[in-house]
């Protein structure tokens, strides 16, 4: 692990709402550990703008932790829509220290989803926890394979957060 940063995942409700329920899952760093956090003039900017001001013009992109956990959580919440054929999609917040991004929330907003689409709903609760936790908007995660409008909605993700990523976790796909 990177500088020492090791995580553990809470599970916290947000809202409820058919068929996929919000949830926030948040990584807590260990006793003792610091993390840089971001002050503009601006509170109600958040991340965003300062990953518009700085981030972007910062030079080489920063790495990105992502832990393991996150990703079985994800699939652990998108089962029973999966067994249904119903896409599940998700939001990844991070925090920035030393250079680079750690992901510690996976947010699970209401969504209308299909087999093979997710549309988020109510997308000011996502970013209202974004903001409270001080966070990035660093990717999403989603249970379907990359369409032509997911890119799209990558490149939206890259134009807040050039290092944002996008992760595609195929559940029913049998192939690997």
């Amino acid at each position: 692990m990177a500088g020492g940063v090791c995580c553990q995942t809470n599970v916290h409700t947000v809202s409820q709402t058919a068929p996929s329920p919000g949830i926030s899952l948040i990584h807590t760093l260990p006793d003792g550990a610091e993390i840089s956090s971001v002050s503009t003039t601006d509170s109600s900017s958040g991340p965003s703008n300062y990953s518009r001001n700085v981030l972007a013009a910062s030079g080489p992109l920063k790495d990105v932790h992502v832990p393991t956990r996150l990703m079985e959580n994800f699939l652990e919440i998108a089962s029973n829509n999966t067994k249904k054929d119903i896409e599940t999609c998700g939001v990844l917040g991070a925090i920035l220290k030393d250079g680079t991004f750690y992901i510690t929330s996976l947010i699970i907003p209401k969504q209308e989803s299909t087999s093979n689409s997710c549309q988020a709903l109510q997308e000011e609760e996502m970013f209202a926890i974004l903001h409270e936790q001080s966070l990035f908007p660093i990717g999403w995660i989603h249970s379907c394979f990359m369409s032509s409008i997911d890119l799209h909605t990558q490149y939206s993700y890259q134009v807040m957060v050039p290092e944002a990523i996008g992760i595609v976790m195929a559940p029913i796909d049998k192939s690997s």
